[in-house]
C-alpha cells in the first residue's frame, strides 16, 4: 500500500489507538496507548485534537497492516534508528 493510501485512511473525525513507543516517561501527556481523534490530515502530517501534529515519515518508514488494521510510523523519534517503532496507529 502506497503512503498516499495509507494517509487517505486517517480522515477527519476518524477515532484511533494511538501508541507511542518512544516516549518512555509515564508523566507524558503522550505516553503509552490512547484513544485520539484525527482533526486533520496533509501531505506534511498528521493533526490530532489532542496532542497535536505527527509529520509523516518517510515512504520506507510507515507500514500498514490490513489484517490488524495498524499502521506504523518507525525512526520518528530523536535519534531512533529508522528501524526503530514510533507510533503504532490502530483503526
Amino acid at each position: 500500500m502506497t503512503a498516499a493510501a495509507i494517509r487517505a485512511l486517517l480522515a477527519p473525525g476518524v477515532v484511533v489507538r494511538v501508541t507511542n513507543h518512544f516516549i518512555t516517561r509515564a508523566d507524558h501527556p503522550c505516553f503509552g496507548t490512547q484513544d485520539r481523534t484525527v482533526a486533520r490530515v496533509t501531505s506534511g502530517g498528521l493533526w490530532f485534537t489532542v496532542s497535536g501534529r505527527v509529520a509523516w515519515p518517510k515512504a520506507a518508514q510507515l507500514a500498514y497492516d490490513a489484517h490488524a488494521r495498524t499502521i506504523t510510523f518507525y525512526g520518528g523519534g530523536i535519534g531512533q534508528a529508522p528501524t526503530d517503532r514510533f507510533l503504532t496507529i490502530a483503526l
